[in-house]
């Protein structure tokens, strides 16, 4: 059979070195690979390519002879590698091992997560715990997302997966109040669910307006929802519910605040620095496996402008560095002044440059709230 028409490469001319076939469908042996039928040479195994080392010529010849059977080859004469970055950078992976590229085993190649680390990923050296392929100094760690982090620390995050279920509708009930004046009717209320890709909402997914002036909007969205709730009135500032997670139970009984113009205008008074109305406001609450808000949570916005705040006795403060979760209303709240408009990478920690919980690409809009619900 013509190896052209099957979009096979020949192997170029030897020029006194060697080459690395990729060779199919033939037995092997112990330290050993199938170049043809019958004939066999020495190997380094790296991702997707056999390559030989300097074993001369004859296994070239031989394997240039059953051209059928090989799919591509490569100049090796040269080393592969001498660090393991080199490995990444000409897309072979793994690690270098004698001048070649060595794919990992499975055994090592992916992290143990949430639990402790063991054969069931990377494993244990000298009693300590190993986390790709980086020693973690944590007497109690386990890999977080790849991370060292103490078992204790990220306890709160480390939930069960989420079962799939069958397709069906979610219902939705959220009780809409103004941060400061409570209780208050808010006149227009009302709410549009859209998809996460329909950035302008050109298609919504359902509407649902408070008539009977309850403060309380009943709707329900698809099993799975990706998206957001914006919601509206004709006295507040526009406020985004943007979920990082797939809805997949219902959200019933949910509270939501939202800021008239004046309450902003007081908040923002209070802080050291200026804020700018007409950028976006990122609101930003981690919750545990429980559904529990989170203090020592730590928040980073990808956008130089962004101006951090946490919540402390309900009054933003510019010098907190974490989420402070308060007893009397349960909250446990930062977020970002002046963040400019557009789509911003917001990552959350635990602590300070500790184990990351979450990361989530943010689409925050010029005069809106934009509320970012981190869950595990």
């Amino acid at each position: 059979m013509d190896a052209r028409r099957l979009g096979w490469v020949y192997p170029r001319a030897a020029r006194g070195g060697s080459k690395a076939i990729l060779c199919a469908a033939l037995p092997e042996r112990a330290g050993y690979r199938a170049v043809t039928q019958g004939m066999y040479q020495r190997v380094a195994q790296v991702p997707g390519v056999l390559a030989t080392r300097r074993s001369g010529r004859a296994g070239l010849y031989a394997c240039s002879l059953a051209l059928a059977a090989c799919s591509f080859a490569l100049d090796v004469d040269d080393d592969q590698c001498t660090i393991d970055a080199d490995c990444m950078v000409s897309g072979l992976g793994g690690t270098c091992s004698q001048g070649v590229c060595v794919a990992a085993s499975a055994s090592t190649a992916s992290p143990c997560i949430g639990s402790e680390c063991g054969d069931d990923g990377v494993g244990e050296s000298g009693g300590a715990t190993v986390c790709g392929g980086v020693v973690c100094p944590q007497a109690d760690a386990l890999c977080f997302h790849g991370q060292c982090a103490s078992q204790e620390l990220v306890a709160p995050f480390m939930c069960d997966a989420e079962q799939p279920a069958p397709t069906h509708m979610i219902p939705v009930e959220l009780y809409v109040e103004e941060y400061v004046k409570r209780n208050r009717p808010l006149a227009g209320l009302h709410i549009t669910a859209c998809l996460a890709m329909d950035v302008f909402c050109d298609s919504p997914v359902t509407r649902a307006v408070d008539a009977e002036a309850t403060g309380i909007l009943r709707f329900q969205v698809p099993h799975g929802f990706e998206g957001y709730f914006m919601i509206e009135s004709d006295v507040t500032m526009p406020f985004v519910m943007e979920f990082t997670k797939a809805l997949v139970e219902p959200l019933i009984n949910r509270e939501v605040r939202v800021a008239d113009y004046k309450t902003i205008e007081q908040l923002t008074a209070v802080t050291s620095a200026p804020v700018d109305l007409e950028q976006g406001i990122v609101i930003v609450e981690a919750y545990d496996c429980q559904g529990g808000p989170q203090g020592g949570v730590h928040f980073k916005a990808a956008s130089a402008a962004a101006l951090p705040f946490y919540l402390v006795n309900l009054l933003p403060n510019l010098e907190a560095t974490t989420t402070v979760h308060d007893e009397t209303s349960g909250y446990a709240v930062g977020g970002f002044f002046n963040v400019p408009p557009g789509l911003v990478l917001i990552t959350a920690e635990v602590g300070v440059d500790g184990p990351m919980i979450d990361t989530h690409n943010a689409h925050v809009r010029s005069g809106a709230m934009t509320f970012l619900d981190v869950r595990r």
